[in-house]
């Protein structure tokens, strides 16, 4: 695979922002370890398990999202980036008690990971 981003931004850039997993993936493919931020998250619960796996960033936008990255069993800390929405939402996207749940699954055993011993 031919990744232009390999060989010209490996060691310049601090990090990469991509629209789609696949993008993401390629990147992790071409040999790129730096942080990728998911742009436009995830889109079925199951693709946290290449979040995790690869240690992608992925942007929150709606509350499917949100908890479906809060059910999965995380192997490893995630960096999670929430999209306000303000500008484009006509109502609250996410509930009342959205900090409290973050703060409580951040507070979990072995660095924040979701299992149960």
């Amino acid at each position: 695979m031919r990744c232009p981003a390999r060989r010209r931004w490996k060691n310049e850039a601090d990090g990469f922002a991509v629209a789609l997993l696949e993008e993401a993936l390629q990147l992790r493919e071409a040999g790129i370890q730096k942080p990728i931020v998911l742009l436009e998250g995830v889109f079925q619960a199951a693709e946290y398990a290449l979040v995790d796996q690869h240690r992608l960033w992925p942007v929150v936008h709606q509350q499917a999202q949100l908890e479906a990255l809060l059910a999965h069993d995380w192997q490893s800390p995630v960096n999670v980036w929430l999209k306000n929405g303000r500008r484009h939402a006509p109502r609250r996207l996410f509930p009342a008690g959205l900090r409290r749940r973050l703060q409580r699954a951040e507070a979990k055993p072995e660095g924040g990971r979701n299992r149960q011993k």
